[in-house]
């Protein structure tokens, strides 16, 4: 009898928001005849959470335990990740006023956390005593021309800003991700692992009886 092959693959980390969860809402399961995967991806992997926010590490093996059990025969092949976690979060509603506030609230408070970074790193440094030396070296007077290097310096500096962190508004200057997005996925992936290895060790993982 040739064993039918099933292929899952499940990411690092999912975010659902129902209390019921199936394997097809934080994975993907392949195989050849699709009214087996049809069934497979309705198997149940959390019969209802335990509270709200929540989050589950599990194991790999529980998803294999589950789709053996429904079938012995099959042959599972794991693409993914051995162990994954699984962060609930019941769905809320949207207040647009809301948001809107939360976003100009944070826009202000780095727009004024930049400016105040900015002009003590310009006090630290002396800028302005530097542009009297370029003045005098140039012009032979640090008093004569004042003001058209500032223009150029307060002017290249947003420009720069935007050029290195390769955005304006919604676009890209570049397809490549930014520093700050690289930054952020090292920090989550760094967080998520940090998650399971807790949970393995307090013995929190979800895995074969």
């Amino acid at each position: 009898m040739i064993q039918e092959i099933v292929y899952i693959k499940f990411p690092l980390r999912v975010l659902v928001n129902h209390e019921k969860i199936v394997l097809k809402d934080i994975g993907t399961i392949y195989c050849v005849n699709e009214r087996l995967q049809k069934i497979l991806e309705e198997l149940v992997l959390i019969d209802r959470v335990s509270q709200k926010n929540s989050q589950y590490a599990v194991s790999i093996m529980k998803v294999i335990a589950i789709i053996t059990k429904f079938d012995p025969n099959l042959n599972v092949v794991n693409l993914g990740e051995e162990e994954f976690l699984v962060e609930y979060q019941p769905e809320k509603a949207q207040h647009k006023a809301l948001e809107y506030i939360k976003t100009a609230f944070v826009a202000a408070i780095i727009f004024f956390g930049a400016a105040f970074s900015i002009m003590t790193f310009n006090t630290d440094v002396s800028v302005s005593d530097v542009f009297d030396n370029v003045y005098n070296l140039i012009m032979g007077d640090s008093g004569k021309g004042k003001g058209i290097i500032e223009f150029t310096y307060s002017l290249g500096l947003p420009i720069g800003i935007l050029v290195f962190f390769n955005h304006f508004s919604k676009k890209k200057v570049r397809r490549d991700p930014t520093p700050i997005q690289i930054e952020m996925r090292k920090y989550e992936k760094d967080v998520e692992n940090a998650i399971l290895s807790d949970a393995s060790r307090e013995g929190k993982t979800i895995d074969i009886d």
